[in-house]
């Protein structure tokens, strides 16, 4: 395989300092995460001779290159950049193990289901965006066979359910069972239900949300909860983890934007394939309040509606799986606006309050990330406190999945195929090759799903009550 232009292109640019981004103008978001995307390729190597293709370097882990190659997916969909899909596929078929379920011997030192399911919902983004596949293994089946792989591991004798973080038992972190684990598995199911129509996958997404919330993973306000537990916080929030050893009776507390981004996109993918029921929509909106109030909800002036890492960016001591958490916060958001709002609603159910609450926290947030990509000899390398004004010292991976999430975020909806129209339309799904590269590409229009998907979030009476009381406010 050639190396991909990007690498030539990096040592003949003449870069100026930082990346301009019009948010009015489509071709500067896309140029802008261009930008981006050539600073990526100057960590990754694995499409070059000589390289494993599929990993980063040195201090990523394998989950980097999952959420990497999701993103870069993101891209080529907006940009319909040539040389991207060769790179993308080469990365994502040589990573998929002996039984094509994502589980590389060599990963198997610190292999969790978590990192399965991103490099599953690479695939699977490629399945949606219709990025060329191989006739022998189909970009939908890799994702089936994945979650079908960590479904049976769903862990009864312990704590009613849940999935424990990391897969074998020498590993550390085998008795915690985690937030980001069955979320991402939640999200993957969501999306596998939307793309096939087997209810099956989103029954597994209903299931882990409510299991999330049984044993005190996932809280919400008084009302919401599907136990109606007696004593119930003032707002929403998702926390790390638990020890299975002691039957999860002892939560981790801290809260990151990952889980929530996976919250909302789990949300947005089954409200739209079931058509917008009640428990669809009260979760969608609760991890928007969650991401307005808490993520975003600074109380300065000048960084309110910022997305930032609590845990960790305020004290400088993110390390390097935190710093990539807002990409899928970013991407989460994004996904909620296009697949269950009606941007031109102008109804009392929060519709409108919604969809513009999305696009102004991602507005914000792309303005301040690009502000902060003025780092490294090029001088348009991405830091990664948005709120700074420019960049801070800090690059890598994560920081440039952040910043191009959120950009990307910007950009106009875009349709998210199902396997009827990959196969009916365009020749990919699990039939053959794909070859609408790039089809999609900033279409207009209601998304597709149930026959009632894309019309608004319609949410119910007790969601109202609980939350647009305390949190339309917030959310203005």
């Amino acid at each position: 395989m050639r190396v991909f232009k990007f690498a030539s292109l990096l040592l003949a640019a003449n870069f100026t300092s930082a990346i301009g981004l019009d948010l009015e103008n489509e071709e500067s978001i896309v140029s802008a995460g261009r930008t981006i995307v050539e600073h990526i390729f100057t960590i990754y190597k694995g499409n070059e001779t000589g390289e494993t293709p599929g990993l980063l370097p040195d201090p990523y882990y394998w989950w980097h290159a999952g959420l990497m190659f999701d993103s870069l997916i993101n891209y080529w969909a907006v940009s319909g950049d040539e040389d991207l899909p060769g790179v993308i596929s080469q990365g994502l078929l040589f990573q998929v193990g002996p039984d094509n379920n994502y589980m590389p011997p060599n990963q198997s030192k610190s292999l969790g289901n978590d990192d399965m399911a991103f490099w599953a919902s690479a695939a699977l983004t490629a399945a949606e965006l219709g990025l060329p596949q191989s006739e022998d293994l189909p970009w939908l089946q890799l994702a089936e066979t994945t979650f079908n792989t960590i479904a049976v591991r769903w862990d009864t004798e312990t704590c009613g359910g849940g999935l424990k973080w990391q897969i074998f038992s020498f590993n550390n972190g085998y008795n915690y069972k985690n937030s980001v684990s069955t979320l991402a598995f939640a999200q993957l199911g969501a999306r596998l239900a939307r793309f096939t129509g087997n209810t099956t996958y989103s029954d597994w997404a209903e299931r882990s949300l409510t299991w999330l919330q049984e044993v005190g993973l996932f809280e919400l306000p008084s009302g919401q909860n599907s136990s109606e537990a007696s004593e119930t916080p003032d707002r929403v929030a998702i926390y790390d983890g638990t020890d299975d050893l002691a039957n999860c009776s002892e939560i981790n507390h801290i809260e990151w934007t990952q889980n929530d981004g996976l919250l909302l996109s789990t949300s947005a993918y089954a409200f739209n394939a079931t058509g917008g029921t009640r428990t669809w929509s009260a979760y969608s909106f609760a991890g928007l309040v969650y991401a307005n109030s808490f993520f975003a909800g600074s109380e300065d002036d000048d960084t309110r509606g910022i997305i930032t890492e609590p845990a960790c960016i305020p004290t400088e001591n993110c390390n390097v799986d935190q710093i990539a958490f807002r990409a899928l916060l970013a991407r989460g958001l994004a996904r909620t606006r296009d697949l269950t709002l009606n941007s031109n609603t102008t109804s009392s159910d929060g519709d409108s309050t919604t969809y513009d609450t999305i696009n102004r926290i991602l507005r914000t947030s792309a303005e301040a990330a690009a502000r902060s990509c003025t780092g490294g000899e090029s001088g348009n390398v991405c830091g990664l406190d948005w709120r700074s004004e420019s960049f801070d010292g800090s690059e890598g991976i994560g920081q440039d999945l952040a910043a191009l999430e959120v950009i990307l975020g910007v950009l106009p909806r875009r349709r998210f195929a199902t396997v009827n129209e990959r196969v009916n339309n365009t020749g990919s799904g699990t039939q053959g090759n794909g070859s609408n590269a790039g089809g999609n590409n900033g279409t207009e229009g209601q998304a597709q799903g149930g026959e009632n998907a894309g019309t608004g979030l319609r949410l119910p009476t007790f969601a109202l009550a609980a939350l647009m009381a305390g949190a339309v406010a917030v959310l203005l």
